[in-house]
């Protein structure tokens, strides 16, 4: 249920300059029915992201199968967001352990991995740290490379 804060405000300041974005949801669904409004929630906050993150990264499903919930969600999001690109986020031993069968519908994984050298596994975003020091914010942020042959067009 959390909402973004400054989402509303960036959001609009994107689309004055014509900038495009996308959205990703910190995902706890139980099933694949709670997968199913997660993603609807996510679209409806979002309607004219460019593209859409289901970040899974905790195991939360009480009923039925992780990969099950994941295509729900998956399948849930496409109803709205069209031929929009949509991604899975998490790390990759819990990607294979949970949702292995899932992320393969998907149009991209985005690989948590917090390594020097670019993972072997297929990806087309990889966070490689969650300490990278931003000197315009003053703080340290995630930072993320794009896949090998990924260009940013791909995600718009």
């Amino acid at each position: 249920d959390y909402k973004d804060a400054t989402f509303a405000t960036n959001s609009k300041l994107l689309a004055e300059n014509n900038m495009k974005y996308g959205v990703y949801s910190y995902s706890m669904y139980e099933n694949a029915s709670d997968a199913r409004t997660e993603a609807k929630a996510l679209y409806n906050r979002a309607p004219n992201a460019s593209f859409y993150i289901n970040d899974y990264e905790e195991e939360t499903v009480t009923s039925g199968t992780s990969d099950e919930s994941t295509q729900a969600w998956l399948d849930e999001m496409r109803k709205y967001s069209g031929n929009k690109k949509v991604l899975l986020y998490s790390y990759e031993d819990f990607m294979l352990n949970h949702t292995a069968t899932a992320v393969q519908s998907y149009d991209g994984y985005w690989l948590a991995a917090y390594q020097d050298a670019q993972p072997e596994r297929e990806h087309v975003l990889w966070q490689y740290t969650d300490s990278y020091y931003s000197e315009e914010l003053d703080q340290n942020v995630d930072a993320n490379v794009l896949g090998p042959n990924v260009q940013t067009s791909w995600f718009i």
